[in-house]
């Protein structure tokens, strides 16, 4: 069964020194149909993609809390070290077909 999907957005945001691209990660629950987003930034790099494995798979909190099963597509942002996290927390990630 599988329990949640994630995947990226984007949002071009008029800042000062001028336009920035925001990418937005969201996850939908597959039973409930709500959609949680689950972190922000301007620079999807290992250090905020660890960061963001790591609240998604907070026991207490996460939006990965009593799931099972993950289903991602095959963007680089979804770096080992974020893989490795959902496993460490029990979450098997899923790809979908190119």
């Amino acid at each position: 069964m599988i329990n949640a999907a994630a995947d990226f957005f984007t949002a071009e945001v008029w800042t000062k020194p001028g336009l920035v691209t925001h990418y937005i990660l969201v996850v939908i629950d597959h039973a409930t149909r709500a959609v949680e987003i689950v972190g922000c930034t301007t620079r999807p790099g290992r250090a905020a993609m660890a960061q963001i494995g790591r609240n998604l798979t907070d026991l207490k909190d996460g939006a990965l809390r009593r799931k099972s099963f993950l289903v991602l597509d095959h963007d680089s942002k979804f770096t080992a070290q974020f893989h490795r996290t959902l496993g460490d927390a029990g979450v098997t990630a899923i790809r979908t077909a190119f």
